[in-house]
């Protein structure tokens, strides 16, 4: 088998494993959630592996792995431009043939590097049918996502609150009215009659 023949057989699967694995998202658990990530943890029917994949804000098609961001963007790639925070935006570069082929801008190497250390990113695509298409995402929770990713993406642990300790009932008698020898103190003191009366109502 040639160079060329190898390489289209390459894209072919990548092309296959990306549409499957989008797919299987659906019927995934939800383990886990930090800011605007939501873990979602599939088994392999094949293999029986686990895979651990972050969304975006319920957005399948935006999806987080242990060194890959996939951005889907319809409408035939053409060209991409990245932002991180509010640095200048990155050279645009052409997208690559696996970009091309399965619709999603794909951030990773150093890109990937600086957007896990990033809270905003934002995405602008040349494509073919739908002129500028344009994402900007808030990534609030990614690191603590990329962690459970990367630890094989276990259950959280839910917060337990402690039980509320219900307080003794108190009489309405206790909260209007003074004790005999609190009564024989303030008249100690030379407060009247009719003034305890009124204080101790």
């Amino acid at each position: 088998m040639n160079r060329l023949s190898t390489f289209v057989v390459a894209m072919l699967i990548t092309t296959l494993s990306a549409s499957v694995a989008h797919a299987s998202l659906k019927d995934a658990m939800k383990v886990f959630k930090s800011g605007n990530w939501t873990v979602l943890r599939h088994t392999d029917p094949m293999k029986d592996t686990v895979n651990c994949t972050g969304i975006h804000k319920e957005n399948y098609g935006i999806q987080l792995t242990e060194d890959s961001l996939y951005v889907s963007i319809r409408g035939g790639i053409q060209s991409v431009t990245l932002r991180f925070d509010d640095n200048p935006a990155r050279s645009m570069r052409l997208a690559d043939d696996i970009e091309k082929k399965i619709n999603s801008v794909i951030i990773s190497g150093t890109d990937f590097t600086e957007l896990v250390s990033s809270n905003r990113l934002r995405v602008q695509v040349s494509t073919l049918v739908r002129g500028i298409a344009n994402e900007d995402l808030d990534l609030t929770g990614i690191q603590s996502t990329l962690e459970n990713i990367k630890a094989k993406c276990p259950a959280q642990k839910e917060e337990v609150k402690p039980a509320a300790v219900p307080l003794a009932p108190v009489s309405s008698a206790a909260l209007t009215s003074c004790s005999t020898e609190l009564k024989a103190r303030m008249k100690a003191q030379g407060i009247k009659d009719k003034q305890i009366e009124a204080i101790c109502k």
